[in-house]
């Protein structure tokens, strides 16, 4: 026996046990679910500034290097200039040995034979155009001999046969309007005839039912019954308008509260954006003075100046830590605050949708009850006229309305007739046109071509006119009898024939001419060419020096005294200063799209007088046209070719509504989204799901970016343990 309430107590006791671990798990089971989801941290959308610049490092380049070219083969004698040194106008750089110079004859002796080969190519072409112009006028002569000859013992035979085939076609013609005329004939009497019909019927019915309605007795138990209805849909309808009517009230109430809920929500972000606005303005400030602290602290010789400037840093510095942590400890209240206006603002919200859906569904049930009332009162009054009750129906009503079938059917009767006499014109213009076919079918062959009558009647009037011009021309052959060509269609292929001839001719005739149009520029080119080069040359061969012709720096220095140099050598370059420089910053399509031509560029981390840099020139580059861009900047200033500058473009601050981290925008290959976090409440405990949100950034600069698509104010994801998805659970960092 106690070994048995031993074994009881220790079921009892492992029992409790269970149930004590089970109970413990249930309470901590949203705590182990949390622990195994992925942990984000977020943050609110908010209002804002963006401030968005292109940095990029360039060189110096002059804009325009003058080359010294020497133009003729000479020996230099003595070199004035060194390189670095500055000239003007006329300066002399360098100084020659005296020589003869063979480029001068040598540019003579080209001009000549430029000459001579324009003169001899306008001989050519003067001899050929006159061969060209005497073979077309003696074809021309031949052509007038051949239609002087004529036509001897005149054959009529083929100008007969196309007046009959012309007779043939114009019969096909006139047998296919005809035809679509008594088609259409035939469908508008289908069509009268079936109004009529029609108007029959509905003035046997009414005849019918009025007869019988006339002689028959009173049927209130129907109209008392339809009475009813409509009294019980206009109930129906008026219970469902009072309750869209106390629908409405409650719907105007929230909508008035949504302005004050509004307000108090614009309120707390406006807090929370000032509190932000300011920290990251307080977090500029002590970057740019720990900069500057770094920057002092590290000069191997500071100035009393420089060791001034660094305690007045360090005072600031330690100025604007001590405001970010009062700053750091207003933001947690007024985050508290947001939040709790965006739920009371999101719960209005939330019921404005339930009373718009709800009157949307309301609305459309009035209409339907409205239809349903309105159609019931139509059917009873068509039910009096129809019973023809002693109080529905009059004698007058009665003759009225059997009248007006009575009238309907005439005009019907009207119609029909003057349908049938349109037919039977159609039919007498059809037979007509027939027998013409049949007299004229022999060899004829019939077209199975769909015409319009439109295109028919032109077809007809066209032919018509064929018809008479080969009758005419019949008429002219029959009357010819001089000596000629055997046939007409010999005469008129020896006249074709030689038209065709002298065409042939004036059309090659006309296209010599524009050939040696296009070849004589080459001429009068080589000539001016020529020319040129002897003025040139003229101007500068048999010198002694040469000067400067422009002012600037003297750069590249290439020969030395006692070289003997070729004609066309660069002696040196001077980099002309007054045309001013220029950098080339290489950039991406998506940051080209920030600057445009004339916009300032602002040179940093330069002392001394700054020089000014305008962007002059945005164009593709050509190693990556589709992604890359040249930007050119025009530098002005003391400044020098082959000077480094760190330049910032494309500078912009703007105020945005809608605001997030770099880090919360992703994109797929839908485009850019980002996830918000939505709490659902549970029996255990608030449960957290990543929403997906897609957006369209506006602008950014290096950690915020601008976007449209959300509505502000809703908590962004910005960074995860784990990847994660729309629509999967989440829990929230700590922090």
């Amino acid at each position: 026996m106690e070994i048995n309430a031993r074994r009881k107590d220790i079921i009892k006791n492992i029992t409790i046990i269970f149930l004590i671990i089970m109970l413990v798990l249930t309470f901590f089971s949203s705590t182990i679910m949390n622990r195994s989801l992925p942990q984000v941290a977020a943050q609110y959308a908010y209002s804002g500034q963006i401030t968005t610049s292109v940095r990029l490092n360039g060189t110096t380049e002059a804009n325009e290097n003058y080359q010294v070219i020497i133009e003729e083969g000479r020996v230099i004698e003595s070199v004035n200039v060194r390189k670095g040194d500055t000239v003007a106008v006329d300066d002399i750089l360098f100084v020659l040995e005296d020589s003869e110079s063979t480029e001068m004859q040598s540019a003579l002796d080209k001009l000549a034979e430029a000459e001579l080969a324009y003169e001899k190519w306008q001989l050519q072409v003067e001899a050929d155009y006159e061969d060209r112009e005497r073979e077309i006028r003696y074809e021309t002569e031949d052509l007038a001999k051949i239609k002087s000859k004529g036509i001897a013992n005149v054959n009529t035979d083929a100008a007969e046969d196309n007046i009959k085939a012309l007779q043939k076609e114009l019969a096909t013609y006139s047998l296919s309007s005809a035809t679509m005329t008594y088609e259409k004939a035939e469908k508008a009497l289908d069509a009268a005839q079936t109004a009529y019909d029609a108007a029959n019927e509905d003035y046997e019915a009414k005849n019918e039912v009025y007869t019988n309605l006339k002689n028959s007795g009173s049927s209130q138990d129907q109209l008392l019954s339809a009475e009813r209805g409509i009294e019980d849909k206009e109930i129906a309808y008026a219970r469902t308008k009072d309750e869209y009517d106390s629908l409405c009230v409650q719907y105007n109430t929230a909508l008035d509260n949504r302005a004050v809920l509004l307000k108090n929500l614009n309120l707390a972000k406006a807090s929370c954006n000032d509190n932000s606005g300011n920290s990251a303005i307080i977090a500029d400030n002590i970057a740019m003075y720990e900069a500057e602290v770094e920057r002092l602290s590290s000069l191997p010789n500071p100035t009393e100046d420089d060791k001034v400037a660094l305690s007045n840093a360090k005072g600031q510095l330690a100025y604007y830590q001590s405001m970010q942590s009062n700053v750091n400890s207003n933001a947690s209240a007024s985050q508290q605050n947001l939040n709790e206006a965006q739920s009371a603002y999101d719960a209005n919200e939330t019921k404005i949708a339930q009373y718009e859906s709800q009157m949307k569904s309301m609305e459309q049930d009035l209409e339907d009850q409205e239809r349903a009332l309105n159609r019931a009162k139509e059917d009873y009054e068509s039910l009096k006229l129809e019973l023809g009750s002693a109080e529905s129906l009059t004698g007058d009503e009665y003759t009225a309305a059997l009248k007006s079938a009575q009238t309907k059917l005439k005009a019907a009767e009207s119609v029909l007739k003057d349908k049938q006499e349109i037919l039977s014109d159609a039919q007498s213009e059809y037979n007509e046109a027939k027998t013409n076919y049949e007299t004229a079918k022999k060899n004829a062959k019939k077209t199975t071509s769909t015409y319009t009558q439109a295109e028919l009647d032109a077809l007809i009037e066209e032919t018509e006119q064929k018809l008479a011009d080969a009758e005419e021309y019949l008429e002219t052959l029959q009357s010819q009898s001089s000596e000629g060509y055997s046939s007409y269609s010999a005469y008129t292929e020896a006249v074709t024939t030689q038209q065709r001839s002298i065409e042939a001719l004036k059309t090659d005739y006309e296209r010599k001419k524009e050939e040696n149009a296009l070849d004589e520029p080459g001429y009068l080119e080589d000539i001016e060419r020529a020319q040129k080069e002897v003025d040139r040359l003229a101007e500068t061969v048999g010198a002694s020096v040469i000067k400067a012709k422009v002012s600037g720096t003297v750069n590249n220095i290439s020969v030395s005294a006692g070289n003997k140099v070729e004609a066309q050598t660069v002696l040196c370059e001077i980099e002309q200063q007054d045309k001013g420089y220029s950098v080339e910053l290489s950039m991406t399509t998506e940051q080209a799209k920030r600057v445009s031509v004339g916009q300032a560029a602002t040179i940093l981390y330069y002392w001394g007088s700054t020089p000014e840099a305008v962007v002059s020139a945005i164009k593709p580059s050509t190693a990556d046209p589709q992604n890359t861009r040249i930007v050119t900047l025009q530098v002005t200033g003391d400044i020098t070719a082959g000077q480094s500058f760190t330049f910032s473009l494309g500078e912009r601050s703007a105020n945005y509504d809608t605001v997030v981290p770099n880090s919360a925008i992703r994109e797929d290959s839908n485009g850019k989204f980002v996830l918000v976090v939505e709490a659902k409440t549970t029996p255990i405990g608030n449960r957290y799901t990543a929403v997906r949100c897609d957006v369209e950034v506006i602008a950014s600069d290096e950690t915020n970016s601008a976007v449209s698509g959300l509505t502000g104010g809703e908590f962004v994801i910005t960074t995860s343990t784990t990847p994660i998805s729309a629509g999967q659970q989440v829990r929230l960092s700590d922090n």
